[in-house]
C-alpha cells in the first residue's frame, strides 16, 4: 500500500481548495441574518410544533381511549389504571427548545398538565398550565416528569381515587380523581411519515403518516383496534413459535445433509399470518362496535390503501398480508353481520 508523503498530501489539500475556488457563486450576496431575528423565528416554529405534536398526540390518546376501556376483558391481566392525563414540564425541554417552550407554557416549579383527555375520568378536574404540588399527600421527587408519571402511575395501582394538590392561576387547591381501567397496551405516536401501524405484542404504534392520511377518528380507530387485535389474541407469539418450529425443521435438515439457510424458519413465521390478519381486522370491527364507533363502511379504508399502494389491490402488502380487495369484502360482509346481530338483540 502506497502512502503519500506530508508534501504530497499538502499539495492535494492545496489542489482541493483551488478547485473550490472555480464553484458557481449565486448571482445575489446573502446577507447574514441577525441572531435576535433567527432565534426569533425558531421560538415561534418550535411552538407551532409543540402544539402540532401535542394535537397528534392527544388525538391519537382520544381515538384509542374508548377501545382500551371497553376491551378490559378481551386484555386478561393486561389492564391498568388511567387518569387521562399528560404531564410535562417546560423546563425540562431540551436547551435549544427551552425558550419557546417557557413563552408558551410559562415557567413552573412543578410538574404541570400539558392536556386532558376529554374521554377520561379527569375532564373539568384538571386543565392545561394545572401545577401538580402533591399526590396523595407526597411530595414529588426533585419535581421531574418521569418522577410524577411513576408517583402517579403508582398511586393508581389498585383503581382507588387519587387526590392531587395543585397550583391553579396562583391559587392552592385540591381536586380528587377516580381512575379508570384500561387495557395495558401504550399507544405510541411515531413521527415516521410513512402510513402505517403495527403492534409488537406490549405497544401499538400508529405512524403520523397514518394519521394524516386517514381523517376520520372511526377509521383511525380501525387500524388502532386491529392492532390492539393482534395483542388481545397473542398474533405476536404465535408467529414467533411458527418460526421457532421453522428453525427446528431448518436445524434437522441440516443435520441429515439438506442445508436449508433459514427456509424453513421464514415459512414458519409467515404460515397464517394472511389469516392472522383478517382475523384481526374482523376482531377489529366487534372491539369497534364494544366501544360505540359506527363500523358501517369501515371497509373504505382498505380502498384508501389500495388508491395509495396500487400494487395491494392483487398482491397484497407482502406474502404475510390479504389483498386489499379481499380484506375489504371480508369486512363488507362482518360488518352487515355485525350489524344484524346488533338489530335483533335489540
Amino acid at each position: 500500500m502506497l502512502k503519500l508523503s506530508q508534501h504530497s498530501m499538502r499539495l492535494s489539500v492545496a489542489a482541493s481548495i483551488l478547485l473550490l475556488t472555480a464553484c458557481a457563486t449565486p448571482d445575489i450576496s446573502i446577507e447574514e441574518l441577525p441572531k435576535e431575528s433567527l432565534q426569533q423565528e425558531r421560538n415561534i416554529q418550535f411552538q407551532q410544533a409543540f402544539k402540532y405534536q401535542s394535537d397528534l398526540n392527544k388525538r391519537l390518546a382520544e381515538v384509542a381511549r374508548p377501545l382500551l376501556k371497553n376491551a378490559v376483558d378481551d386484555c386478561g391481566k393486561r389492564t391498568r389504571y388511567s387518569a387521562g392525563i399528560f404531564l410535562h414540564k417546560s423546563s425540562e425541554y431540551p436547551q435549544e427548545q427551552l425558550t419557546a417552550a417557557t413563552e408558551l407554557y410559562g415557567k413552573s416549579e412543578y410538574v404541570q398538565v400539558l392536556d386532558v383527555l376529554d374521554s377520561g375520568p379527569s375532564k373539568d378536574k384538571l386543565f392545561p398550565g394545572d401545577q401538580i404540588k402533591m399526590i396523595n399527600h407526597e411530595n414529588i421527587p426533585d419535581n421531574k416528569t418521569a418522577h410524577a408519571i411513576k408517583q402517579l402511575n403508582t398511586a393508581m395501582v389498585k383503581g382507588a381515587d387519587i387526590e392531587l394538590q395543585l397550583i391553579r392561576q396562583g391559587k392552592s387547591l385540591t381536586v380528587t380523581i377516580s381512575p379508570e381501567l384500561i387495557c395495558d397496551y401504550a399507544v405510541v405516536l411515531s413521527a415516521s411519515d410513512a402510513v402505517n401501524g403495527y403492534a409488537d405484542g406490549s405497544r401499538i404504534i400508529i405512524t403520523a403518516g397514518l394519521m394524516r392520511f386517514l381523517q376520520k377518528d372511526e377509521q383511525l380507530a380501525f387500524i388502532i383496534a386491529h392492532e390492539l387485535a393482534h395483542n388481545t389474541l397473542n398474533h405476536i407469539p404465535k408467529k414467533l413459535n411458527n418460526g421457532t418450529i421453522g428453525t427446528a425443521i431448518d436445524l434437522i435438515l441440516a443435520g441429515a445433509g439438506f442445508p436449508s439457510p433459514l427456509i424453513a424458519t421464514g415459512i414458519g413465521a409467515n404460515l397464517y399470518s394472511q389469516s392472522f390478519e383478517t382475523e384481526a381486522d374482523l376482531e377489529a370491527l366487534r372491539l369497534m362496535q364494544n366501544a360505540g364507533y359506527p363500523i358501517q363502511g369501515i371497509d373504505e379504508v382498505w380502498r384508501q390503501m389500495a388508491r395509495l399502494h396500487p400494487s395491494t389491490i392483487t398482491h397484497g402488502q407482502s406474502i404475510s398480508h390479504p389483498t386489499t380487495a379481499e380484506r375489504a369484502i371480508r369486512i363488507r360482509s362482518k360488518i352487515q353481520q355485525l350489524i344484524q346481530q346488533d338489530q335483533i338483540e335489540r
